[in-house]
């Protein structure tokens, strides 16, 4: 579609310009770090785009804030249709399975995650710094080519169901 067609290009730029190369910790003792700052960068289809910078490990972290949370279901308020929605994105796309994703993406020893605030819903991965490339690959075609089979579907419903059931 033309709507998917415009995002992709920003998705790229986006992915390329968030993957902060810092540490997963960090010494408080290290001053350093938390008195840098970050560049912020505000596109023209609204999109913010914010980078940090840390070289002291070989290692990088990507995040895409969506501006969608449980906040915005609308109708649906409650139903956790935007949970639904993060744990289907690492489902696989139109050019790899789930299972090739998830082993696609150990083998270069990363890691993916998601999750849904009220205000936002997160994708994120972190990885080493020397397989940058091939992982925004990955985590670009993710995010923007999710399939969502109705078979899976059905599995997903019934596991958000269950994590809604154990907050209530």
């Amino acid at each position: 579609s033309i709507r998917r067609r415009a995002i992709v290009p920003l998705l790229i730029i986006i992915l390329v310009l968030i993957a902060l190369l810092i540490s997963n910790s960090y010494s408080q003792q290290d001053s350093g770090f938390l008195r840098a700052s970050a560049s912020k960068y505000h596109l023209d289809n609204g999109l913010t785009v914010i980078l940090k910078q840390d070289h002291r490990t070989p290692t990088f972290s990507a995040a895409l804030y969506v501006r969608t949370g449980s906040a915005t279901e609308g109708e649906y308020s409650g139903s956790g249709i935007t949970h639904l929605i993060a744990h289907k994105i690492f489902k696989g796309t139109s050019t790899r399975t789930a299972q090739q994703f998830e082993k696609q993406v150990k083998s270069l020893g990363a890691d993916t995650g998601a999750y849904t605030t009220f205000d936002y819903t997160a994708f994120t991965m972190q990885g080493p710094r020397d397989n940058l490339a091939p992982l925004l690959d990955i985590f670009y075609d993710i995010i923007s080519d999710p399939q969502f089979d109705k078979k899976e579907l059905e599995k997903e419903k019934d596991v958000v169901r269950r994590e809604m059931k154990l907050v209530q």
